[in-house]
């Protein structure tokens, strides 16, 4: 027995350092991962604190204002003079992919800024970007899609997390339901978000370039489900043009945020121009200003 034990020990001597170090890497990788997850969780927690502590928590139909059922001149977005583009500067890109997780590659311009938060690097952190109809989304979904042009029907993308998150609270309080209701109340404003839907699609098909909309029109190795997706569907890819029993359009929202974003690059310009101009074929997203007093009124020190 001695010289069995002997010959373990001498065994177990041989390989010590291969064995620690092992031991040791893998506490180490776990301690890491421990410690990033540690990270994740207390700036969700946090992020959710500082959201209950904006909402006041008050009825849906309390800050929905009466709207005007004439329509009257609208704001048209600031991309109808491309010289306003607000390119973004490579601190906009690093402050962008923070908060996305990743830096889109169909990234265009900056439609929307904070009017409240104080500049940093010269500008307002940016709250709302445009992007290209196309090649869009993360990575792995375009390494999944099949055809070199995948559709990215988001025109205009809320970026900001923390409006994003108060957004995502309205939607979850049923303020999608308690708008799309105030909307079918009246044929006119169902007119009327129809014309912002038409609005959407028309920007979004002028914001490719002459050889996509071309390569799209030809439809030789497009499928017609993504052209129609690119050129008819509206805010949030709505397809706007259903018809309900009663022969009126069906009034769907479907996501408050698209709508909020197409609001807000409508009327706001980080450029600092004030380049915008009146236009009756043009409607203004009455639904996404809705939204903005809602965030207002519910969301103080929301920086919006």
């Amino acid at each position: 027995w001695s010289k069995r034990h002997t010959m373990l020990n001498s065994h177990t001597k041989a390989q010590p350092l291969g064995n620690r170090v092992m031991c040791h890497l893998g506490l180490m990788l776990l301690s890491i991962l421990y410690f990033l997850s540690l990270i994740e969780f207390t700036e969700a927690y946090l992020a959710t604190i500082e959201l209950a502590k904006l909402n006041r928590r008050t009825s849906p139909s309390v800050f929905i204002r009466p709207i005007q059922e004439q329509r009257q001149p609208c704001l048209l977005s600031r991309y109808s003079s491309p010289k306003n583009l607000d390119i973004p500067s490579e601190h906009d890109k690093i402050t962008i992919e923070e908060q996305l997780g990743y830096l889109p590659p169909n990234l265009l311009s900056i439609s929307a800024r904070s009017t409240s938060s104080p500049p940093t690097h010269g500008n307002r952190r940016p709250i709302v970007i445009k992007t290209y109809p196309l090649g869009g989304g993360a990575s792995r979904r375009r390494a999944k899609a099949l055809q070199k042009l995948t559709p990215f029907p988001t025109l205009y993308w809320l970026c900001c997390p923390l409006i994003s998150r108060a957004v995502s609270d309205l939607e979850r309080r049923g303020y999608i339901a308690t708008l799309e209701n105030r909307v079918r109340q009246s044929p006119e404003l169902v007119e009327r978000l129809v014309t912002v839907h038409e609005t959407y699609a028309r920007e979004r098909w002028m914001a490719l370039n002459e050889n996509d909309r071309g390569r799209l029109s030809l439809s030789g190795d497009i499928t017609p489900r993504i052209v129609e997706m690119i050129r008819e569907s509206g805010v949030a890819g709505t397809e706007f043009r259903k018809i309900n029993d009663d022969g009126r359009p069906f009034a769907s929202l479907k996501c408050l945020h698209a709508h909020y974003a197409h609001y807000r690059s409508q009327v706001d310009d980080p450029g600092g121009s004030n380049a915008v101009v009146l236009s009756n074929s043009h409607e203004i997203n009455f639904v996404g200003e809705m939204i903005h007093e809602i965030l207002l009124a519910e969301y103080e020190g929301l920086n919006l």
